[in-house]
């Protein structure tokens, strides 16, 4: 049935830099393959770090993750979709793609919204627009995470993640919006491949 509730979650939208180039340059059949290999891939870690995918746009993942520790377990998630892109795009350099990440937390409106010849069920608001507009911002490799994000990781996060703080001009935000470029410690990202249990 069309209509929403309001909850805390957390966006993760995840973006290929460098597709429209590739898609431009190839033909069709080979375009859709490669854009349904790295989704099949990062789509995998999503369900391993317990999210779940709202929807898929373009060259762009939308991911929600909602319960305990989501916060935590979106980051995860976006660190080690970074890793398995840089993994993946190792072995096809040619084709120069990457990816950029942004993350939000806060209210959201949940639930089926179109028509009711038509639904989807997923999320809206102002917290999944800044999402939105950290990943636009995000340059190849990157993973931008709100202040709501990162402040909601608590004392793990100093120990786990190296965080660079940035202020940034973002589209329909009248005031600057502090964010983190976030990446895992070097001793940490050796101990990051086992998945959600050790995120």
């Amino acid at each position: 049935e069309l209509g929403g509730t309001r909850r805390r979650a957390t966006m993760l939208f995840c973006d290929i830099r460098g597709y429209t180039a590739f898609a431009e340059q190839h033909e069709a059949a080979l375009v859709v393959e490669v854009l349904n290999f790295y989704f099949q891939h990062l789509a995998g870690l999503v369900q391993e770090y317990q999210g779940d995918i709202d929807k898929f746009v373009g060259d762009e993942i939308l991911a929600v993750f909602t319960g305990e520790e989501a916060e935590r377990r979106a980051v995860a998630c976006a660190l080690a979709m970074q890793a398995k892109m840089a993994q993946l795009s190792a072995n096809r350099p040619e084709w120069n793609l990457s990816i950029g990440i942004g993350i939000n937390s806060g209210e959201v409106i949940m639930g089926a919204m179109g028509s009711n010849a038509r639904m989807d069920y997923t999320v809206l608001g102002d917290a999944v627009n800044l999402a939105a507009r950290l990943c636009g911002a995000a340059g190849r490799g990157q993973t931008l995470v709100s202040s709501a994000t990162y402040e909601a990781l608590g004392g793990s996060a100093g120990a786990e993640l190296t965080a660079r703080p940035l202020t940034l001009e973002l589209k329909g935000k009248r005031a600057p919006t502090l964010a983190y470029d976030v990446a895992y410690r070097a001793s940490t990202a050796l101990e990051a491949g086992g998945g959600a249990a050790s995120g």
